[in-house]
């Protein structure tokens, strides 16, 4: 078994990848989505979320894994953590658009969205995952494939310090109820990005956890929003530190 880590944080990351053209967009909100609006929040504002309680029909946890699905569905030319840069025009009829950034260094991104879309943006996040090849590694006796997936994406996350983030200038709080744990899940990744990333991905259906820290954002004001977001692992030299301008229309 392979347990390969990969530390992913905010860059724009779509349901469907798509060119940067101006585009009318449908969005489906429910009618009540203003228990985690920014709106009436003028200062320290942040976000929790209870494991169960649905936001656009899913939970949390539920969101995290579609992300990983749809991050691991690009092939290497269309992969956005190979871009510092990116700037588009969100085109799909999901209400809920997934943000992502880089493994680590300093990432610029401008996405054009409609006022009608909620914001999934992952500030660090990590994906282990199973392959068949290479045998059993870390492995402790008796504990299940997931039991030892999750303990090495807990004990990574567990890494992380100084996670900050900030909306217009205004600081987020971001706490241990901002982090999300998965059960696990099925995937089927694009084979190609065994080529340019560090996971092992077969092409066929895979299983796989994430763990990391999460920002949900919806009801953002018309115009333009600038979003920041910051976390460093020292053990491993790794800060990713990403800046967003979100126009809204």
């Amino acid at each position: 078994m392979n347990l390969i880590t990969f530390a992913i944080t905010s860059m724009v990351c779509l349901f469907v990848f798509t060119s940067c053209q101006d585009t009318d967009i449908d969005g489906m909100l429910s009618d009540d989505h203003s228990t985690f609006s920014l709106a009436d929040n003028t200062s320290g504002f942040g976000l929790s979320y209870p494991d169960q309680e649905l936001l656009f029909g899913k939970t949390i946890e539920q969101w995290s894994t579609e992300w990983w699905k749809t991050m691991m569905s690009y092939d290497c030319a269309n992969n956005p953590l190979n871009q510092q840069t990116l700037s588009m025009t969100v085109k799909q009829a999901s209400a809920v658009v997934f943000l992502t950034g880089v493994t680590d260094g300093i990432a610029l991104r401008t996405i054009t969205v409609s006022r009608h879309n909620a914001l999934f943006v992952p500030i660090i996040n990590v994906l282990k995952e199973y392959s068949a090849a290479g045998g059993v590694q870390n492995s402790v006796p008796d504990q299940t494939i997931e039991q030892i997936l999750k303990a090495e994406a807990h004990n990574y996350i567990n890494l992380v310090t100084n996670i900050k983030a900030d909306l217009d200038g205004r600081p987020m709080k971001i706490g241990s109820n901002s982090r999300v744990a998965t059960d696990l899940f099925y995937f089927k990744g694009n084979k190609g990005l065994s080529n340019c990333t560090q996971h092992t991905v077969t092409g066929q259906l895979q299983v796989a956890v994430s763990d990391g820290y999460w920002l949900f954002l919806q009801n953002l004001s018309p115009g333009r929003h600038t979003l920041h977001t910051h976390a460093e692992i020292l053990a491993t030299g790794i800060v990713p530190d990403v800046y967003y301008n979100i126009i809204v229309r």
